[in-house]
């Protein structure tokens, strides 16, 4: 998998708005003990402890510690308790951490009634204006503020916070939104790490690759912005993942049939180029985004003619030797960092647009399938497009990575994979048919 994706927006389960009913209305009550602040029923439930409705929320501030460089997500914030001790804790630890570290307080509301006696109890002191609040369909400005504060490079935790009983009418959707928010935090450091990593070899390709533009033999050379809306037929985008045996599974043969008649425009991943040649397909364009030594395995098999016929569509990040071999490229750009010369390098027209940071090849290649169509009525299939794996095994037949394998394999070792999905950060998931999978995503 390409880790070039710089924000790692839209990583994990996507930040969808609820749909939902809003009964009757909010009842206040006087809670037992005297001296106690008012207490909630709603929906045939307290939101609070009849006898002492802030002890709950006290209890969880006083007994987490805050850190420097944390987000911290308010879920059902209801009539604010615990407010004011929440924001000192925070000040207090951004003393701790120097002058330098900094922490962030947002709220979400998945029912309406909620949202507004939340919404009323936050705009009654002026000191609560720096808590970003934001109801169930405001869910696009949530993720915009994440983003922003993400990729400063300032935080890197999420901290979720229950201030009410109110969460367990929508428990799910708060865990959903919280998950994506620590993935969109994860998916920043560790993208950040692999620029850190690569970044040399990124910007060492990329200047490369122009230079093979330039030359005269280059002159079929041409860039993705040129290459829009030149595909007329429907496209099947192909991955090297093990679904890929399932999409030319006997049960498929009409199918197979009409790829084979070239009914279709065939886009392969570079990975799962091998295996379509395998079974006699010739794709008709290949997606290079990879630019480490390893991914020319994938191209072993191929022959003058293959190079000849196939268009290759590269990433001027990836691996210039690769680009070498092809006689027709197109050419695309990736904005895997803020860098000054890629703004350089868009200015002079060059490269008239950067396509976003999608992390996967996979991705980058279904997002190339969707440019060169002739119109939205141009439909775009995928096959192999996966982000999971059963137990020892990782890609489809025929691909490099497999066949390593089988050449690899001894009485003792077999020709399984199981590294991939017994060792971190693999997790167990469960496919569509109830199968256990593996995931590193």
């Amino acid at each position: 998998m390409n880790t070039q994706n710089q924000t790692g927006v839209g990583a994990g389960k996507a930040l969808l708005p609820l749909d939902g009913k809003w009964p009757e209305e909010i009842q206040f009550e006087a809670s037992s003990a005297s001296g106690m602040p008012e207490t909630i029923r709603y929906k045939g439930r307290y939101l609070y402890s009849k006898y002492n409705p802030t002890r709950s929320v006290l209890s969880l501030i006083q007994g987490t510690k805050f850190l420097p460089g944390t987000i911290v997500i308010i879920c059902s914030p209801c009539l604010c308790y615990g407010t004011d001790e929440l924001l000192k804790a925070l000040d207090e630890a951004c003393k701790e951490g120097g002058e330098d570290s900094k922490t962030e307080v947002c709220a979400i509301e998945a029912d309406r009634n909620l949202y507004g006696l939340a919404k009323k109890s936050l705009d009654a002191k002026e000191e609560y204006k720096r808590i970003h609040f934001y109801f169930s369909d405001q869910l696009d400005e949530f993720e915009a503020f994440l983003n922003e504060k993400i990729s400063t490079g300032s935080f890197r935790r999420i901290l979720r916070l229950d201030f009410s009983a109110g969460t367990q009418f929508n428990a799910e959707w708060y865990t959903s939104i919280c998950n994506a928010a620590e993935q969109m935090v994860a998916s920043y450091w560790k993208n950040r790490i692999t620029i850190v990593k690569m970044g040399r070899l990124f910007s060492h390709n990329i200047f490369k690759n122009l230079s093979l533009v330039g030359k005269e033999e280059s002159a079929s050379d041409t860039f993705l912005q040129k290459a829009a809306g030149m595909v007329l037929k429907p496209i099947i985008v192909f991955g090297a993942g093990e679904s890929l045996d399932k999409t030319f599974a006997k049960e498929n043969i009409p199918l197979i049939k009409e790829i084979e008649a070239g009914r279709y425009f065939i886009i392969a991943v570079d990975a799962a180029a091998q295996a379509l040649l395998a079974r006699g397909i010739r794709p008709d364009a290949i997606v290079a985004v990879e630019s480490q030594f390893a991914i020319q395995e994938s191209y072993a098999s191929f022959t003058k003619e293959d190079f000849e016929q196939i268009i290759l569509f590269a990433d001027l990040c990836s691996r210039p030797q690769v680009a070498r071999l092809f006689k027709k490229r197109i050419w695309f750009a990736s904005e895997y960092a803020k860098c000054q010369y890629l703004d350089s390098i868009k200015e002079t027209g060059i490269i008239q647009n950067l396509i976003p940071p999608l992390g996967s090849v996979g991705l980058t290649a279904v997002y190339i399938a969707l440019v060169i169509r002739q119109s939205i009525a141009t439909s775009v299939f995928v096959s192999g497009m996966d982000f999971s794996y059963s137990a020892g095994r990782t890609h489809a037949k025929n691909v490099a990575a497999s066949k390593r394998l089988l050449a690899n394999c001894t009485r003792k070792s077999g020709s399984a994979n199981y590294s991939a999905s017994l060792l971190p950060p693999a997790f167990p998931v469960k496919s569509k048919d109830e199968s256990k999978m593996y995931s590193s995503q």
